[in-house]
C-alpha cells in the first residue's frame, strides 16, 4: 500500500513538472547570428548596386564631354579639312560601355567646302578588361580627353554607314577639363569595381594579329 501512494506521488509530481514547462517562457541569453544580407552579386548592403553605378557613370559622361570635337587640318585658305565629332548617346549594355556619335569631314579649298565624309559609330567597351580610366590634357591645348586603356586588343570600333569594325586597345572622347574634383579617381573606381562583378568574360579580338 505504501508502495502505491508513493508510485502515485511520483507520477502526479512528473505530471506537475510537465505542466510547468508548457507554460515557460524560454530565456535567450545569446544573441541569433546574423545572416548575410542578400544582395545582387555579394555586395555589401551599404555599398552601391552595379545599376546605381551604371547610372551614375553615365551621368558624368553626358554632363562633361564635349559636343563636338574638330581637328582642322591642312592649309587654311587653300586645302583645310575639318571634322566634327558629336557623341548621341551612352549606354551600358551588360558588360560593355557604348559609346554612340555621328562623324563629319569636310574639306574647303577655299572656294567650295566639300562633305568628304560622314558616317555614325559605336564604340564597344569591355569592361571587364578595362586597365585604366584617365582624364588627360591635349598636347598644346586647353582641352581634355577622358582616354580608356583596355588590357588587350578588344575595343571594338563599329561604322555602321561604312560597314566595318576595328579593335584597338584605347579610345579618347572629348571632356570638361574643368569637372568636379577628383573625378578621375571617382570614375576610376566606380569602373573597377564594375570590373570586378564582369571580370573577363566579353569577347577578346577576334583577328590573329
Amino acid at each position: 500500500m505504501k508502495s502505491f501512494i508513493t508510485t502515485i506521488f511520483i507520477i502526479t509530481a512528473f505530471l506537475s513538472c510537465k505542466e510547468g514547462t508548457r507554460e515557460a517562457i524560454p530565456i535567450q541569453t545569446e544573441p541569433l547570428a546574423q545572416k548575410e544580407p542578400k544582395t545582387e552579386n555579394n555586395i555589401k548592403e551599404n555599398d552601391p548596386t552595379i545599376q546605381e553605378t551604371k547610372e551614375w557613370i553615365l551621368s558624368k559622361l553626358r554632363q562633361y564631354h564635349a559636343y563636338d570635337i574638330t581637328k582642322v587640318g591642312g592649309i587654311a585658305g587653300i586645302k583645310e579639312t575639318t571634322t566634327k565629332r558629336r557623341f548621341t548617346k551612352f549606354s551600358f549594355l551588360g558588360g560593355e560601355l557604348l559609346l554612340s556619335f555621328h562623324e563629319i569631314e569636310k574639306e574647303n579649298d577655299g572656294r567650295f567646302e566639300l562633305t568628304k565624309r560622314e558616317y555614325d559609330a559605336t564604340i564597344d567597351i569591355p569592361i571587364g578588361s578595362l586597365k585604366a580610366v584617365v582624364i588627360k590634357k591635349i598636347n598644346g591645348t586647353d582641352k581634355c580627353n577622358l582616354e580608356f586603356y583596355s588590357e588587350s586588343k578588344n575595343i571594338q570600333w563599329v561604322n555602321h554607314t561604312e560597314k566595318f569594325t576595328e579593335y584597338r586597345t584605347a579610345f579618347g572622347l572629348g571632356f570638361d577639363c574643368n569637372a568636379e574634383p577628383d573625378l578621375e579617381g571617382r570614375l576610376q573606381k566606380a569602373f573597377n569595381f564594375l570590373k570586378t562583378k564582369h571580370n573577363k568574360t566579353f569577347p577578346k579580338n577576334p583577328e590573329p594579329f
